[in-house]
């Protein structure tokens, strides 16, 4: 390309991505209102509360609960030391208003290079438009825990993938080993089939020069780093502090947490695929659920396996999806929680990109002048966009957004004696207590977001905090509720008062003896309602905070 077209090409491509961001600006401005409104976060932002302890180092260090957090946490070395370092220098509360922002960034640019490699400037366009249409990508993103680094470094790896560029993919595979382990293997394997099985003419001039030998070293020092990177991440054997790692398959009877009917696990490791196309397929519009699988499906087959002008950029994406499917199969056979993640994380790219490419180079082969093509493909982006964006992304992923009338409460919360420990009814992610170590900063005694049966220590414990809660809550008698005092350590206890209404519900084991003991023990009258008379200051109508220290 001539110096002068080269500089036009690279201005029309500015121009275009200028455009999609305009087409979405208002949407992105609200990303970047609900990433800086106080009292808003990610529901899954709330486990990074720990990292408080880089601001202060007297917060949350002695926290059973935080430090259960943080161990599964720090597995993924490059993420742990990112938070560490930005929390020390800007604060927590910043670092995760800026993160996702940086992510969205670094994962448009990766795709636009991506789209304009395989579909060009049109595709680009669709591509980009449909990107920041999609909730699911921000829902991800957003949350600021590691899987949110899911997307950005995928998408390097298909940009390396489709440029050819091994150097690129390998930095693609140590990312993935340093902030987000499940997506190893199939950049691995990517860079296995592109160094070893990929047809030479397919293959950069550099990767061609190698032989054998040289190829195969490569892979197994990329093999060997990765394996140091993410083995203490890999889910088996026993944590010295929290007990050996629970499975579904063999502690289900002991452990009915465990359940994903009803319990605290999630659908996902139960029935990883429907979970995963049920997340995907779910935030586009009705008649686009019936469409957008069955269309794929075809641009796949017919893009990939009928066109004989395929690219060597075409046929190097082909073996991401190749990899995607080997990593699910076989992730089905020995690692079925895996399955979800692969498919979660890789699935959404596949039709973000697929769709506009091979849209694209349809409409150019059927109509007879790119005019017609042009304007065809204007109306499919409309399309293409309207169907990604049932649910707009305007603030999605922030889905906790704290009641006004709470802040008051919590602001009481931050204002206790800094090793205070607090308990509440958890459950509600809108509600007090759940919120309690990220906006008040103090430790909790029992937590929903942090009650995922994992490990054996942990998860009993857990069991016995919230039989302990649930007796005190409901009691009859005061030695119950100083039972919480004098047994666990904790200071205050939030009671919401709706429940002595209406009975609450949680998950199992903990329903029935939720039912049980609130039907006996509202016949003979719950003893906590007596003492709301000697609440703290800053409680309501709803919520009142009981100091435990000064019960007698």
């Amino acid at each position: 390309m001539e110096k002068g077209n080269h500089i036009r090409y690279e201005i029309q491509v500015a121009l275009i991505i200028v455009l999609a961001v305009m087409c979405n600006v208002i949407g992105l401005a609200d990303q970047v209102f609900y990433a800086t409104t106080p009292y808003l976060i990610n529901d899954d932002t709330r486990a990074l509360f720990h990292y408080y302890r880089y601001e202060d180092s007297s917060l949350f260090a002695d926290d059973y609960i935080a430090n259960y957090l943080a161990k599964g946490f720090t597995d993924f070395v490059g993420y742990d030391w990112l938070m560490k370092t930005a929390t020390s220098y800007f604060g927590l509360n910043t670092t995760l208003d800026v993160l996702p922002l940086c992510l969205v960034a670094f994962s448009a640019m990766a795709l636009s290079f991506v789209l304009l490699k395989l579909g060009g400037r049109m595709a680009l366009f669709m591509g980009l438009i449909s990107f920041f249409s999609y909730s699911t990508f921000f829902e991800r993103i957003n949350s600021s825990i590691p899987h949110s680094f899911a997307y950005p470094i995928m998408l390097i790896a298909i940009a390396a993938l489709v440029y050819g560029n091994m150097g690129w993919l390998i930095v693609a595979l140590i990312l993935a080993g340093l902030f987000y382990s499940p997506m190893t293997p199939i950049i691995g394997l990517m860079l296995a089939i592109y160094v070893l099985v990929l047809p030479k003419k397919f293959q950069s001039e550099k990767v061609q020069q190698l032989n054998v030998y040289v190829r195969c070293l490569i892979l197994l020092v990329c093999a060997a780093v990765t394996m140091y990177l993410i083995w203490p991440t890999l889910p088996f054997g026993e944590d010295s502090d929290f007990g050996r790692r629970l499975s579904l398959q063999n502690d289900l009877a002991q452990f009915p947490e465990l359940d994903p009917n009803g319990g605290r696990n999630p659908s996902s490791v139960s029935s990883p695929v429907v979970s995963a196309l049920q997340r995907i397929v779910g935030n586009f519009i009705y008649p686009a659920k019936m469409l957008i699988l069955p269309l794929l499906s075809f641009l796949i087959i017919t893009y990939f396996f009928f066109n004989s002008r395929l690219s060597s950029a075409g046929s190097r994406f082909a073996i991401f999806i190749i990899s995607v499917i080997i990593c699910a199969v076989l992730g089905h056979y020995f690692m079925p929680a895996f399955v979800y993640r692969a498919l979660l994380y890789t699935l959404p790219l596949i039709a973000l990109i697929l769709l506009p490419v091979g849209l694209c180079d349809i409409t150019h082969r059927l109509c007879k002048t790119s005019k017609i093509a042009t304007g065809i493909l204007a109306v499919l982006t409309l399309v293409l966009s309207f169907s990604f964006a049932e649910k707009t992304f305007r603030g999605t992923g922030y889905t906790i957004q704290i009641d006004k009338s709470y802040a008051p409460i919590l602001q009481t919360i931050e204002d206790l004696p800094k090793n205070a420990l607090i308990a509440g009814f958890p459950g509600s992610s809108q509600g007090v207590i759940e919120n309690v170590p990220f906006f008040a900063k103090h430790k909790a005694f029992v937590l929903y977001e942090a009650q995922v049966p994992s490990h054996e220590g942990f998860t009993l414990e857990m069991r016995q905090r919230m039989n302990a809660l649930i007796d005190a809550y409901f009691a009859t008698d005061i030695k119950d509720v100083l039972a919480l005092r004098d047994k666990w350590g904790v200071d205050y206890l939030i009671v919401n008062t709706v429940f002595y209404d209406y009975r609450p519900s949680y998950f199992k084991p903990f329903n029935d003896k939720i039912e049980k003991i609130w039907k006996e023990n509202k016949a003979k009258s719950f003893i906590l309602p007596t003492l709301f008379d000697t609440a703290l200051e800053g409680s309501n109508d709803t919520i009142k905070i009981i100091d435990l220290r000064q019960m007698e």
